[in-house]
């Protein structure tokens, strides 16, 4: 009876096999594995985005096989293609101990390359292992040469094919190409020299080029471009006269209209290293456990589990054990400076995402972070944004680009010596290596008169009081104060414009007005390198042209960078702080300062020489970012290289009021504002009082009273002295106007 039931019992289990053999096919099974590799590569690639399972597969592969993860996810891949479009049946297994043969043989290579000559282990802790006993045996040098040898028997063998014959087809490829070689020579050798003093006579006059001649034509070709450079020098004889329509040709190409407008090439900028000095793998093992064993000697329980190494910092992600408050390891920044031998440490408490704590350590070498690195990058180049503002690079060297337009308004506060300067070239350059002339104007302030004059001539510059051919970058701060106030009736000008066209802002404008064959509007973009200055000179007018602007400018392609080197709340006023929502914060002299710019401290604790953190809007918590240096070399070539292609250009919309032959005003809106601007000032001088009630009862408008009143304070006919609310009226400046409108009217003319 129990014979019978095993018996049973076993062919049950046998048909039951059967079954899942017959379910699992080998398109199925191709299917699992190319999953895999596509999920291996994906996490190797990208471990950040990979989510917790991810990041752990990727530093396990990473850490057994170093830098040929890649390989074995491409055995993994070429397996479930075969799988998948080539039927296996004999002996597939073969071919996977094969391939993981092949694998261990690459990753000794690389551990035996990389301490021979890298001082680095990339071949992980398979390939460590190999050539630590191969080594043991043979010695460093033996097992270098043992493991090239292996590899590329193990090529040759998977490859199928003998070593006779790959010498064989080496030296073929060699001999042939010594053959054409000489063959070249032997050519050029024989031409004849009258040959070529026959064809020098049929090159265009004025060229610069020498002849490029083709050795391997049946006879010599002369190939000189044509000249398109106007400056180029005349030619020292005059041309023959075969040479006639060559010439008409040449005036003809230089009567051409001019090429549009080319964007800088990014070759005049300096390359970075392209790598930054790392940490070795052990080293950073070794501090993470200094630092686990630092907190658990205050009493702060917890384990490392994640090492993010960068060019500036290195973040420790920092689990605390449960029950343990996260203030209290924020509170440990100094003692963990101290124990760790920092200069300084900052800590996120926590990291947004994640279950962590980050504690950021200042490498032993800092790498230098070149703007051209994050110019070259595809996340600026390929940024739909005429606005993308290239930043630097984060903690762990990603390049950070930012859109201005959607900030839409950027704050920048440090100490002297941080970087701020150098971030405003940065600022500067990356809208030139973005966006023509056409596109984008720039009104640069620079009261410091040091920095921003070097941009004095390009094409980009705009100031509303100045004509384009006297456009200069502004030094005087009353001069600002009038440009801010400039500024804000381009605005009002556009507004106007806008809502006519029924463009809800500056993109909705363009596109009607380029779909009906118009001109688009530009962005405008005000820089000011030193708002302390300002602020100290006209903080009145300064602030209330900044709070319109900020408030009401952003439609209308009209964006702020303000930069302050004294982040005190005299200078970045509530006004000004609750219209920046953006914010970048160099390194400060207190948390004060750092609670000033950014509502929270950490700019303390930056390094210094570009150290910053950025805060987007809506951003929980400020981005630890190394700014790209931009030195005065490239700024200058930079520069010259945009002079060079214009001048400044653009319509002056708020020149004094245009007029008619007969005096009158040529815009609508400018006779409309003039009448009510003359209505005021008689009201003014017959009731010797102003108010905005006054105003409102006299023109029966709320806001036109508010803007009327706005007026006439800009225009310095009233002002309200710090500490009163009454309005201080200067007669004599009323008087001296309406006498001269009186005089330019046509009946006294």
């Amino acid at each position: 009876m129990a014979l019978r039931t095993w018996r049973h019992f076993k062919a049950k289990l046998s048909s039951r096999k059967s079954k899942y053999k017959e379910a699992i096919t080998p398109e199925f099974a191709g299917f699992c594995l190319a999953a895999v590799a596509i999920l291996g590569v994906y996490c190797t690639v990208r471990p950040q985005h990979s989510g917790v399972l991810g990041a752990m597969t990727a530093r396990s592969v990473s850490r057994g096989v170093g830098q040929a993860a890649l390989l074995l996810w491409f055995f993994i891949g070429y397996r479930a293609f075969r799988l998948l479009f080539r039927r296996e049946d004999r002996h597939p297994w073969r071919y996977v101990l094969v391939d993981a043969v092949l694998l261990a043989a690459v990753c000794f290579f690389l551990s035996a390359f990389g301490e021979r000559f890298l001082d680095i282990n990339p071949g992980g802790y398979l390939g460590k292992a190999s050539h630590l006993f191969f080594s043991h045996l043979l010695g460093k040098g033996g097992s270098f040469l043992l493991s090239a040898a292996v590899l590329g028997a193990l090529l040759l063998w998977r490859c199928g094919q003998k070593p006779g014959v790959v010498m064989t087809w080496i030296g073929q490829r060699l001999l042939h190409d010594w053959q054409e070689w000489r063959q070249a020579v032997g050519q050029a050798k024989e031409k004849p020299a009258t040959t070529l003093r026959k064809a020098l006579p049929k090159a265009l006059p004025g060229s610069m080029e020498k002849p490029v001649v083709r050795a391997r034509s049946e006879a010599p070709t002369v190939v000189t471009p044509p000249v398109f450079n106007a400056a180029a020098k005349p030619p020292l004889r005059k041309p023959v006269p075969a040479m006639a329509s060559a010439t008409t040709t040449a005036s003809a190409t230089l009567e051409a209209p001019a090429e549009p407008f080319k964007l800088p090439p990014v070759e005049l900028l300096i390359a970075g290293d392209g790598f930054h000095v790392m940490a070795k793998e052990e080293e950073l093992l070794a501090s993470a456990q200094h630092l686990e064993k630092t907190l658990a000697d205050f009493g702060v329980q917890g384990k490392v589990v994640e090492i993010h190494p960068g060019p500036i910092i290195t973040r420790f992600d920092y689990t605390p054990a449960p029950g343990i408050k996260v203030q209290t390891v924020a509170g440990l920044a100094n003692d963990i400076a101290l124990a760790m031998k920092a200069m300084s440490v900052r800590i996120v408490a926590p990291i947004p995402g994640k279950s962590a704590v980050g504690i950021e350590l200042p490498n032993a070498k800092r790498a230098v972070v070149r703007f051209r690195e994050v110019v070259e990058s595809p996340d600026f180049q390929n940024h739909p944004s005429k606005l993308a503002l290239a930043l630097g690079k984060d903690a762990e060297g990603h390049p950070i680009v930012a859109d201005l337009a959607n900030m839409p308004h950027l704050l920048i506060a440090g100490s002297t010596g941080s970087g701020k300067s150098v971030c405003i070239h940065g600022l500067i350059q990356s809208l030139m290596y973005r966006a023509t002339p056409d596109e984008v104007k720039i009104l640069l302030i620079d009261p410091k008169r040091l920095e921003l004059p070097l941009y004095n001539g390009i094409p980009y510059l705009f100031d509303p009081n100045q004509n384009p051919d006297t456009v200069r970058v502004i030094t005087d701060s009353k001069e600002a104060a009038k440009a801010l106030e400039g500024v804000i009736k381009v605005m009002d000008h556009r507004f106007k414009k806008f809502a006519s066209a029924m463009a809800r802002d500056i993109g909705h404008y363009n596109e009607k007005v380029v779909a009906e064959g118009g001109t688009p509007e530009y962005y405008l973009v005000v820089i000011i390198d030193e708002l302390a200055d300002l602020m100290a000179v006209a903080a009145k007018e300064v602030e209330t042209s900044i709070q319109r602007l900020a408030q009401m400018a952003r439609a209308v392609g009209i964006h702020l960078v303000l930069a302050t080197q004294r982040p005190s709340v005299d200078v970045i006023t509530g006004v000004i702080k609750a219209n920046l929502p953006a914010r970048i914060a160099f390194r400060v002299a207190s948390q004060t300062d750092s609670r000033v710019i950014l509502d929270c401290s950490g700019a303390e604790n930056l390094l210094g020489m570009g150290d910053m953190l950025f805060l987007p809007p809506g951003a929980p918590k400020p981005e630890r970012i190394q700014c790209g240096l931009v030195t005065a070399k490239e700024v200058q070539v930079v520069s010259d290289y945009a002079r060079s292609k214009g001048k400044p250009s653009y319509e002056r919309l708020l020149s004094p009021i245009a007029s008619n032959p007969d005096g009158s005003p040529a815009d609508p809106g400018a006779r409309e504002e003039l009448d009510d601007l003359q209505q005021a000032l008689m009201l003014v001088l017959e009731r010797r009082r102003v108010s905005q009630d006054l105003l409102k009862a006299h023109f029966g408008s709320s806001a036109r009273a508010t803007d009327l009143l706005s007026l006439l304070e800009i225009k310095g006919f009233i002002a309200k002295p710090e500490g009163t609310n009454r309005w201080t009226i200067y007669f004599d400046r009323i008087d001296a106007y309406l006498g001269q409108l009186k005089s330019q009217s046509p009946a006294n003319g």
